[in-house]
């Protein structure tokens, strides 16, 4: 057995119901990650055992899944962890405290009709995406273990049921606040905003106005993450106000992918039927929930409407400039210069727009960058520069687009760079474009401090050479599925060092063709 401590229960009955996950038939571990047991210094047996022996389970404190609501799509639903609950929570041996929840544990107070499981294949996919989101360096949930339940759930045929143990920081949400202040009394929504100061922002508890500190402690960890998100390339693909963490983390990993070619407008997720949540949209989303939760927490900024509203508005204003700085210095760094670059913005926005010409694939784009064109100094290794541009889709006939990413109901059905093949260009219009900004990024790089030493360190350190590719993230559990887990095991492994250039797994770094992007779609999974 494992301690855990229970903080969230301070908070009023409302913000949560206590369940006891439902009896497993036949619980079989499919995968433990025994580093992170290490992490949390947990003993992996004591993990195994939580799932394998009942009477574990009961010796415990009862669990409680979290009450919640949130703006799915831009509509204000009541929601609550319908197949998830809290076992607790741990304070970890480097001074942190996580909690540890369960999904897939069956009917909760919260399921409005659902049956509170999950699949082994959802499960399996936000263990593989959770795990490589953390190798690539970006704030995310972690994953613990998954377990076999021995039942069967019934999604759109029979799948093998599955519940997987979650680990986060925290899983208070915008969505929380929503609910305190639409749901609840304003003494709720003053006592999570407390809580929340206490647990996960103690240093603004000190600050003149503590929860509008809170907002912007909150809001720059969001703009940071959500740029790590862009300099990898991952599509969330349901960025609703309840998967806005206010801990800064990734999570929910259902209908998300990678980009392959790219295209601002590219979306995957077969829910998101008007590319709300496409790629190039994510930035704006995340201004529009983050506004949704001040709204929330205009009682508690000053006892006159007015004055709270021109507070409120000050702060969401900050948004704007937050994210411009942080997207900057990340793209300025993918392209080997320092944060901050006068150049680095310019040259970016002209190579994006290069890269949706041609359709060519955006982490291989990078890839060629760092470990080619930074070395080329003349036109007569310029062969060296062009690797993207030899396997890219050419299959986009979009102009370049708009600084300002356009109204989701302009998007076509599917990734955009798959849909019909480029005619307007040759290769030696790509040729002649490239070389000229070609020449301009050599200049500036040779310009920075360090030269193309320090930016080729740059480069290596912000460009991985493995993501989880979608093709071969489908393939591994399609695999999984059948009871074969090698191919979701070596995927596993390729995406635990994401940056190292190993030639063993070079495969893994190639696109899928075509055909797979004008037809591949995610799904929510419940």
């Amino acid at each position: 057995m494992f301690c855990l401590g229970y903080s969230y229960l301070s908070l009023p009955e409302t913000f949560y119901s206590r369940a006891q996950p439902e009896a497993w038939e036949s619980p079989s571990l499919v995968v433990l990650n025994i580093p992170l047991c290490q992490d949390l210094g947990i003993d992996p047996q004591a993990v195994a055992d939580y799932f394998l022996k009942p009477e574990v389970r009961d010796g415990m404190p009862t669990p409680f899944a979290q009450a919640y609501a949130g703006h799915q799509f831009g509509h204000f639903t009541r929601l609550g962890d319908g197949r998830a609950l809290v076992i607790g929570e741990r304070d970890t041996p480097d001074g942190r405290r996580v909690d540890l929840q369960l999904k897939g544990s069956g009917p909760t107070a919260y399921s409005r009709g659902g049956d509170g499981q999950a699949t082994l294949r959802a499960m399996l996919r936000e263990y593989l995406i959770s795990e490589a989101m953390h190798h690539l360096d970006v704030d995310s949930s972690r994953s613990l273990a998954v377990v076999r339940t021995g039942r069967q759930v019934r999604r759109e045929s029979l799948q093998e049921g599955a519940v997987l143990l979650r680990v986060m920081v925290s899983h208070i949400r915008v969505g929380t606040f929503e609910y305190a202040a639409r749901l609840a009394t304003e003494a709720d929504l003053r006592a999570l905003a407390d809580y929340s100061i206490h647990r996960l922002y103690p240093q603004a508890a000190g600050d003149e106005h503590p929860v509008l500190s809170l907002f912007h402690r909150v809001m720059q960890r969001q703009v940071d993450i959500l740029a790590h998100w862009m300099r990898v390339g991952f599509i969330h693909g349901v960025m609703n106000t309840d998967n806005t963490a206010i801990s800064g983390e990734t999570f929910d990993y259902g209908p998300c992918a990678f980009l392959n070619a790219y295209h601002p407008a590219t979306r995957y997720s077969s829910i998101d039927r008007y590319g709300r949540y496409a790629f190039g949209r994510q930035p704006q989303i995340l201004q529009w929930n983050l506004t949704r939760w001040m709204e929330s927490l205009l009682p508690l900024l000053h006892t006159d409407p007015n004055q709270a509203l021109t507070l409120a508005q000050k702060a969401v204003d900050a948004y704007p400039v937050a994210w411009r700085v942080a997207y900057s210095d990340l793209m300025c760094q993918k392209i080997g210069l320092p944060p901050g670059n006068a150049e680095g913005d310019t040259l970016f926005s002209d190579l994006l727009l290069m890269m949706e010409r041609w359709g060519c694939d955006y982490t291989q784009t990078f890839h060629a960058l760092t470990y080619g064109a930074i070395e080329s100094v003349n036109d007569s290794q310029m062969e060296v520069d062009l690797p993207f541009f030899a396997t890219a889709y050419r299959t986009s006939t979009i102009s370049p687009n708009d600084p300002n990413v356009p109204p989701a109901s302009t998007y076509p059905p599917n990734n955009p760079a798959a849909i019909s093949p480029a005619e307007n260009y040759v290769d030696s219009d790509a040729r002649c474009e490239y070389q000229a900004w070609h020449k301009r990024w050599i200049e500036a790089v040779d310009r920075a401090p360090g030269g193309r030493a320090k930016a080729r360190q740059r480069m290596q350190a912000s460009n991985p050479v493995f993501i989880p590719r979608n093709h071969r993230v489908e393939e591994a559990l399609d695999e999984a599925e059948a009871g074969r887990f090698e191919a979701f095991n070596r995927l596993l492994e390729v995406v635990s060092e994401p940056y190292r250039n190993r030639i063993e797994f070079m495969e893994y770094s190639t696109p899928p063709g075509p055909g797979f992007e004008a037809t591949y779609q995610t799904f929510c999974g419940t």
